[in-house]
């Protein structure tokens, strides 16, 4: 690292890749470490394009919105942004009455009702005749059922708990406008080499013409390239395909339909198909439909003819995306923190890939606080901080409006 680096005072950090990632990222570190003289910057190149596929989010999506300020009606209306309730399951039992299931996110409401449901569950295993439906006892379903959004009247005393679907293009595209109007620095220009000290640290990116980017900390958000992390410092890739077999999806927007009543209900549908699931997601102006698959059950030709027949045979060019199933070994490695798909990809059936960036910003800037303290921040590499930000799911999130940080 560069002289001078240990010294006191907040990092100059250097984020490589915008997208959702990057930009949620910049935003969170800025927001902690601007005010006291910390500099973020963002490289990204205007020839690399972003995956954009993730369009739905866990409540904490809007426990970050809230932490930076940034008014609801805004970014939604920039994004095409609609309500999300939950994710309505429908196909994955063929036990009668179970063949669908809505998994809400909670709210204080839903404290009150639980006990009971969890009693019922309790007689129905020993036989009794008692509902045991999850359907029938949490807020969020039947607010969705009823295409409510999550929004009482003042004088309602609990806080429903929600997310979004988006346009996850737009979402990037609105982060990166504020976050320039913020002060975060914004390089839209092609890297070409990782420049390294005599000590293994990333000291810069090299980019086209000549130009040289350095900085103190470094954010890997390049996608599943992992630029930094994976080639430049050779961080190891733990796959997870033993275990989770879906590697690829088949991605085909469709018009709305009017003649479809659940089109614009506030849910993620995610509907069993056979070789993995397809999602849908309203949008303001489409909706966004996608086929999860894995490719040792059925071709990419097949799958995407059974998605078009679950859509009723629709117009328009699929988009076709391979995923690396797996996360790095270590997300916080020498002076470089990995985050989005540099970081890892899950199977995405609980949409909780943004929730793993804002907890990776998150988990990293509470022990982190300057300069002096970047060799302290090596008690996240390889131990709980990556083990924990990867057991994130949409079964735990944050309840409340407020993001902790430290």
């Amino acid at each position: 690292m560069e002289a001078g680096a240990r010294s006191d005072g907040p990092p100059q950090v250097v984020v490589l890749g915008g997208g959702s990632a990057g930009w949620i990222t910049a935003c969170l570190l800025h927001q902690r470490w601007g005010p006291r003289g910390g500099r973020v910057t963002v490289v990204e190149s205007p020839a690399i394009g972003i995956i954009g596929v993730g369009e739905g989010s866990t409540p904490q999506l809007k426990a970050m919105f809230d932490q930076l300020g940034i008014d609801e009606a805004e970014w939604m209306r920039a994004c095409d942004a609609t309500y999300k309730l939950g994710i309505r399951f429908s196909g994955w039992s063929e036990r009668p009455g179970f063949e669908s299931y809505f998994h809400p996110f909670p709210s204080p409401l839903d404290l009150h009702t639980e006990p009971h449901f969890i009693r019922n569950c309790l007689l129905a295993r020993k036989g009794l005749d008692k509902s045991a439906h999850p359907d029938r006892w949490f807020l969020a379903t039947r607010l969705a059922e009823e295409g409510r959004a999550p929004h009482p009247a003042d004088n309602f005393p609990f806080e429903p708990s929600y997310g979004y679907h988006f346009d996850a293009h737009k979402l990037g595209g609105f982060l990166r406008d504020w976050a320039v109007r913020q002060g975060v620095d914004h390089r839209p220009i092609k890297v070409e080499r990782v420049e390294l000290d005599g000590e293994g640290d990333v000291a810069a990116l090299l980019c086209e013409g000549g130009e040289r980017i350095a900085g103190d900390l470094f954010v890997d958000c390049s996608g599943f390239r992992a630029l930094i992390a994976q080639q430049a410092l050779a961080v190891p890739f733990q796959s997870f395909t033993d275990n989770l077999f879906n590697d690829r999806a088949v991605v085909l927007p469709t018009a709305h339909s009017h003649e479809r009543e659940t089109e614009l209900l506030p849910q993620t549908d995610a509907v069993a198909m056979e070789a993995g699931w397809r999602w849908a997601i309203p949008l303001t102006t489409r909706i966004g439909n996608g086929y999860v698959y894995s490719s040792r059950y059925v071709s990419d030709e097949a799958a995407e003819e059974e998605l078009r027949a679950a859509l009723g045979h629709p117009e328009g060019e699929v988009r076709r995306l391979e995923m690396k199933v797996g996360r790095v070994a270590e997300t916080w490695h020498r002076n470089c923190l990995s985050a989005g798909l540099a970081q890892g990809f899950l199977e995405p059936l609980e949409a909780t890939a943004l929730h793993i960036v804002i907890a990776t910003a998150l988990g990293y800037m509470h022990p982190l606080r300057d300069r002096s303290r970047i060799q302290a921040a090596s008690i996240l590499t390889g131990t709980d901080f990556d083990a924990g930000v990867f057991e994130i799911s949409s079964w735990c999130v944050i309840g409340t409006s407020t993001l902790h940080s430290g």
